[in-house]
C-alpha cells in the first residue's frame, strides 16, 4: 500500500501541524497503544526519572526513521514513548508469533523480523508503514550492545534511508546501557537520559555508505548518567561471569562467580582474584594482583586473547584447525513460534570447517558445515541459536546449551566466523 504516487504527492506537513485522528490507526489499535504508552512513561518516570532533550522538534505526525543506538529489549518502548505518537518496531518472529505477548507486541506496532538474514517480507511491512505515515523506529546495529558502545552498522541502514528518502530523527539513548547492561540480570536505579536530534533529510545522491557514515557519527556515543543525581544497585554483578568467562589473572576459563552478601562483587574460584563492579560498570580491583578495569575494557582484552582469527585452542587451531570443543552440549531445535524440542546432545567440536556434534558412541549426530552457516545469535536469557542453510526461507533454526560453559563464550565465537563468512552489509 502507498499513500503516495508522483503526481498526487502527499503534504506531510499539515498532518504535522493538525495530526490524523488516532494517528491513522483504528480506535481499538489506539487505544492499546495509548494505555501501554502511558504505563510506560510512568515505569520510566518513577522507576528510571527518565528526562529528554530535543523532543519539541520530533515531527508530530507524518512518516520519519527513528533511529537508535540498541542497548535493552525495551529500547524501543524508552525511544518512543516520550513522542506521544505511534511507532512502528520491527521484533524477532519467534517473539512476536508468542500467544499472549506476541498480539500485544502487535497491537503496540511490532511486526515480525527474521533475525540476522535477510528477510524481505520485512522490509515490505516497513515500507509500507512509512508510506502511511508512520514513525518507524529502527536499531541501525541490529543487536544490542554488550558493552554499551554502538555495534557495528551495515550499508543496509544507508540503502534504507536511500530508497524511502526518508526524514531521520536520532535518539540518543545516552544511559539505557547503565539502567540495565545487556548482560545484567537486574535493572539499577538510574536516571534515563535520552537526546532526540531531527529531523534530517539527507540528499538521496550520497551514497550508502556514506548515509552509514552518518547514521554512525549521531548515534556512537560513551554511555553516562547524570552524577548529581543518586544511583545505586544490588546484584549487579549476577550475569556478567557469562559474558567474562575468563579470569583476566589466570585466565582460567569458566571460573568466574558473583559474589559477597549483595551480588556486587566477580571472582574467581581457582584463583581467588575479586573485583567489586559499581553502577557505571566499573570493576574496582580488591585482590592483589587483580587490576581496576571497566568491563568494557575487559571484554575488549578478553576477546583480544583468542587471537585473530579467534580461537579458544590457538594449537588446537593451528595443527588441524579445530577452534574449540566442549564435552557436553544439548542441541534443541526450534519450531516456528519458538517451541523448542530435544534434538541431540554430545561433544561438540567447532572447527573451520564447521560444526559437528559427535554421539556416546563417537558417531556424528548433529553437523553444520561453515558454509551452511547462516546465522549465529545470542538471544534472551544468553540463549545461542544457530541459524542453517536448509534450502527453505530462513532455514533451521537450532539452539546450543553448552553443559558447565558460558553461553555467550559460544556465542561469540560462532558468531564472530559466521560473520566473516557472511559479512554485515
Amino acid at each position: 500500500m502507498s499513500v503516495a504516487s508522483p503526481d498526487q504527492p502527499v503534504d506531510w506537513s499539515r498532518f504535522e501541524r493538525n495530526p490524523r485522528p488516532f494517528y491513522g490507526l483504528p480506535p481499538s489499535e489506539w487505544a492499546v497503544y495509548r494505555v501501554s504508552q502511558q504505563a510506560t512513561l510512568a515505569v520510566c518516570k518513577l522507576g528510571m526519572r527518565i528526562r529528554t532533550q530535543g523532543r519539541e522538534r520530533v515531527p508530530r505526525d507524518g512518516p520519519m526513521l527513528l533511529l537508535g543506538n540498541h542497548t535493552s529489549m525495551l529500547d524501543p518502548f524508552y525511544a518512543a514513548a516520550p513522542l506521544h505518537r505511534p511507532s512502528r518496531f520491527m521484533a524477532a518472529t519467534s517473539v512476536v508469533e508468542l500467544p499472549v505477548i506476541g498480539r500485544w507486541l502487535r497491537a503496540v506496532g511490532a511486526f515480525p523480523k527474521m533475525k540476522f538474514v535477510k528477510d524481505r517480507d520485512s522490509m515490505e511491512t516497513l515500507a509500507a508503514h512509512y508510506d502511511r505515515g508512520f514513525a518507524i523506529t529502527l536499531f541501525p546495529e541490529g543487536r544490542r550492545s554488550w558493552d554499551g558502545q554502538l555495534a557495528p552498522v551495515g550499508e543496509g541502514i544507508g540503502r534504507l534511508i536511500k530508497r524511502l528518502n526518508a526524514r531521520v530523527v536520532y535518539a540518543q539513548l545516552r544511559s539505557a546501557y547503565l539502567v540495565q547492561p545487556r548482560w545484567a540480570r537486574f535493572p539499577r536505579y538510574v536516571p534515563l537520559d535520552i537526546t532526540y536530534d531531527g529531523p534530517h533529510t539527507y540528499d538521496i545522491s550520497r551514497s550508502a555508505a556514506e548515509l552509514r557514515d552518518e547514521v554512525v557519527r549521531k548515534l556512537r556515543l560513551d554511555p553516562k548518567r547524570d552524577t548529581s543525581l543518586p544511583a545505586w544497585g544490588f546484584r549487579m554483578a549476577e550475569g556478567l561471569e557469562n559474558l567474562l568467562w575468563q579470569c583476566p589473572v589466570c585466565l582460567a576459563a569458566d571460573t568466574m562467580t558473583p559474589r559477597g552478601p549483595r551480588r556486587n562483587t566477580l571472582g574467581c574460584t581457582r584463583c581467588g582474584a575479586d573485583w567489586r563492579l559499581d553502577v557505571d560498570t566499573v570493576l574496582h580491583a580488591q585482590t592483589a594482583g587483580a587490576e581496576t578495569t571497566d568491563v568494557r575494557w575487559a571484554l575488549a582484552a578478553q576477546w583480544q586473547r583468542l587471537g585473530d582469527p579467534p580461537a579458544l585452542d590457538r594449537d588446537a587451531y593451528q595443527a588441524d584447525g579445530t577452534l574449540g570443543t566442549a564435552p557436553d552440549v544439548r542441541v534443541l531445535k526450534v519450531a516456528r513460534g519458538g517451541k523448542q524440542h530435544a534434538f541431540a546432545r554430545g561433544a561438540l567440536r567447532f572447527s573451520v570447517d564447521g560444526l559437528e556434534l559427535l554421539s556416546g558412541r563417537g558417531a556424528p549426530a548433529w553437523r553444520v558445515p561453515m558454509a551452511e552457516l547462516l546465522a549465529v545469535s545470542n538471544d534472551v536469557a544468553n540463549q545461542v541459536f544457530v541459524r542453517r542453510a536448509d534450502g527453505t526461507r530462513g532455514g533451521e533454526l537450532f539452539r546450543l546449551v553448552p553443559e558447565g560453559e558460558s553461553p555467550l563464550k559460544w556465542g561469540f565465537l560462532l558468531q564472530a566466523w559466521a560473520e566473516r563468512t557472511r559479512p554485515i552489509v
